[in-house]
């Protein structure tokens, strides 16, 4: 069971742009905007949008800056 959690550490997580929305304390719509605007990331898996928390983070230091 350990090496399978060291294993599951290393992997990248993902949020949902529901996820994203409420921790940039902003509407879906906007996160949805960011997307088609090319300005934020996404990873495609069937029908679901997902954020990597590498992308999200060079997003918002790009748009700190």
């Amino acid at each position: 069971m350990a090496a399978m959690t060291s294993k599951t550490a290393s992997l990248p997580s993902f949020h949902s742009i529901k996820e994203v929305a409420g921790a940039c304390r902003v509407c879906e719509r906007t996160v949805l905007r960011w997307i088609q605007a090319n300005e934020l990331a996404v990873h495609r898996l069937g029908r679901r949008v997902l954020i990597s928390e590498e992308d999200l983070a060079r997003f918002l230091a790009a748009r700190r800056a």
